[in-house]
């Protein structure tokens, strides 16, 4: 037993209530969690609610919405205070109310089971709970809102709230597995019985090996008529695809949509915990973004491609105003361009012929960074596996063709043309292996300030469809490379670091421009510009390989590379630019019902903004001024990496 959180128990209500023994039962059944700031516990009417919590640490906030009054009922937990019990009691293990943290907080949870056997045993235990209940129903508002629960007028939150839970928060099902040895036949009347879709595979030393699910069945045993008294081992797939019960719901969407699988294993440490189904996330919310994804993939014209774009930007403004992170939000207009980008590769590919060359579509810039916005400019490459020289003029055309098919597709639905033509049905954007391994050698060895612009551009790529392998390839080559740049290489890379700086005055006051129909504006892309570049050289530096840029800043910060205040001042600056940046765009498109561009006129800011927004140029100055210092330092640095 935990003396120490016995102690703190036996301080409040009504833990005062239980006798000492039963109390010491109690806390035996305790669980610790931590959670950080701003974290989403339960959501009203979606979350199942497991246990009873009580608060040792920090401080969350409950509240209860409805959409047809769009009123608020707000009450924090302090601590000593818990919540649970309500929904456990009176709404089904159904969470009545959505409940976030509001600073760092550490809870300890008692299962639901184990708090009903100690109401039952313990009336006065029991009667606390029930009381307080009935207390707050002479609350107005609170009374107000259960009455409309219970009549069914009570609604979900926002489905754009979803997928910002994190997984532990869901019911999730239990593992089902079997031996390695197992016949076919028995693990499909198993999983015919339990109503389950997937099993994992164990070996001898109980280890997971493997998994099984319909698609093992379907194309190992039906397709190819093998035999079902063999063992499971010879059709199960592999690897196992598992994911942190601490992930949010959009994470393992979004995983779920790249990888295209159904089931993921759900792991607590390094023990699996659990399966969850792309179904039951999609099913639990019918109008979740991911819905739309799942309707792009299905799309079959550049029509409807076009008008499912267009939807994206009134998800934007509903997430904007919940308050949802900027940076979730990039990840998920992501998820949106990249499913837009596969349908349309797949079409072009239909549409010219499938030939069998192997080759990988990559995003570069912001897609390749993953901090895509609503104003998508292009910038992509083909690279083809190297084919015999006399084919391979032939194969470049090819996929020209199919590069220039996906450019127009794309501009015609809103993700623009690249003014530099870096995009892949440019020829010098589209080539075989080999070819491409020379040109980047060039850009590197004899730079000049246009190719030095297009070699960074590889610094934030990542596959979008094709072979991973080819794409690994190539990038193990810059990598080498990078390792013994050249001098004007990194000169060039200096001037560039310097091209765009924040948009200030000597005096501190904004430096605006007019362009066209646009009078006193700043562009904040190119305000946001030198944080990018700054966790990119640092990250290039440090041997990161990763591409997003906070993921960057925070591979940084376990490195010890930047202090954590340098850390959130980055991260504060880099995400509150984002989010004016989005609001600006969602506006043009949903108002203006305009192509969204970066222009953002500080006279239609609030003053909050406009103040928060010189403060954060101030942080990028002094950034971009330490990334200039610092950067002939890192000629050496990059030397000396290995084995990156």
């Amino acid at each position: 037993m935990d003396f120490k959180i016995f102690r703190f128990l036996k301080e409040y209500q009504p833990f005062q209530l239980l006798k000492d023994q039963e109390l010491e039962e109690l806390v035996g059944n305790l669980e610790k969690r931590e959670f950080e700031a701003d974290e989403m516990i339960y959501q009203q009417s979606v979350s199942e609610v497991g246990h009873v919590s009580i608060v040792y640490k920090g401080k969350v906030e409950k509240y209860l919405l409805s959409d047809k009054k769009n009123r608020k009922f707000i009450e924090d937990v302090k601590v000593g205070e818990s919540f649970g019990e309500i929904s456990i009691l009176l709404n089904s293990n159904n969470a009545v109310a959505t409940v976030r943290t509001v600073e760092p907080t550490i809870l300890y949870n008692l299962p639901s089971t184990n708090f009903l056997l100690f109401c039952h045993s313990n009336k006065d235990f029991g009667n606390y709970f029930t009381d307080r209940v009935g207390q707050r129903m002479f609350n107005d508002r609170y009374g107000l809102y259960m009455a409309q629960m219970k009549e069914q007028i009570f609604s979900y939150e926002d489905s754009d709230v979803f997928f910002t839970q994190k997984l532990k928060s869901l019911n999730v099902r239990e593992i089902v597995s079997i031996n390695e040895q197992t016949p076919i036949k028995e693990v499909a009347a198993l999983m015919t019985s339990e109503k389950i879709g997937c099993v994992l595979v164990k070996n001898k030393a109980s280890e997971y090996i493997g998994y099984v699910t319909d698609l093992e069945f379907r194309n190992n045993v039906v397709v190819t008529g093998h035999d079902v008294s063999a063992s499971i081992i010879e059709i199960m797939g592999t690897p196992i695809v598992s994911i942190s019960e601490d992930s949010l719901v959009y994470e393992a969407l979004l995983m779920m949509f790249q990888s295209k699988i159904n089931y993921l294993v759900i792991k607590k440490s390094t023990q699996f915990t659990g399966i969850i189904t792309r179904n039951k996330l999609l099913s639990s919310k019918a109008k979740s973004p991911f819905v739309l994804i799942q309707s792009i993939k299905l799309a079959h014209s550049v029509e409807e491609l076009t008008s499912k774009w267009k939807n994206v930007s009134h998800i934007v403004v509903k997430l904007l105003d919940r308050g949802v992170k900027a940076e979730i939000i990039n990840q998920l207009i992501t998820a949106f361009s990249d499913a837009i980008t596969i349908n349309i590769i797949e079409r072009a590919i239909r549409e010219a012929g499938k030939i069998s060359v192997d080759f990988a579509f990559l995003a570069l810039g912001g897609v390749g960074r993953k901090d895509s916005t609503l104003s998508l400019e292009q910038e992509n490459a083909i690279i083809f596996q190297d084919v015999p020289e006399k084919r391979r003029e032939a194969i470049q055309n090819y996929f020209m063709v199919v590069g220039q098919s996906v450019n127009d597709a794309l501009d015609e639905i809103g993700l623009t043309y690249n003014p530099f033509g870096l995009m892949a049905g440019n020829s010098e954007w589209c080539d075989s292996l080999s070819r491409w391994k020379d040109k980047y050698k060039g850009w590197v060895q004899k730079p000049t300030p246009d190719t030095a612009f297009k070699s960074i551009s590889f610094f934030d790529s990542r596959l979008i469809y094709g072979n991973e392998k080819i794409m690994d390839d190539f990038q193990d080559d810059v990598v080498k490379l990078l390792r013994k740049p050249s001098k004007p290489f990194f000169s060039q890379l200096d001037k560039i670091a310097v091209e765009h700086r924040a948009p200030l005055t000597f005096f501190k006051s904004f430096q605006l421009f007019s362009k066209d129909e646009y009078v006193n504006v700043l562009d904040i892309k190119k305000a946001m510009t030198p944080i990018v570049d700054f966790a990119r050289i640092y990250a290039l530096s440090n041997g990161i390989r990763t591409t997003n840029t906070t993921e960057r800043l925070l591979a940084l910060l376990d490195k010890g590379s930047i202090r954590k205040k340098e850390y959130y001042e980055l991260i504060q600056a880099y995400h509150f630019m984002m989010f004016i940046r989005l609001k600006h765009q969602t506006k043009m498109m949903t108002r203006k019902n305009k192509r969204p561009n970066n222009l953002v006129e500080p006279d239609k800011l609030t003053n909050i903004e406009r103040v928060t927004l010189k403060e954060v140029f101030k942080v990028v100055d002094k950034y971009q001024s330490r990334l200039t210092q610092e950067l002939p330092g890192f000629f050496k640095k990059l030397s000396s990496i290995a084995g990156t």
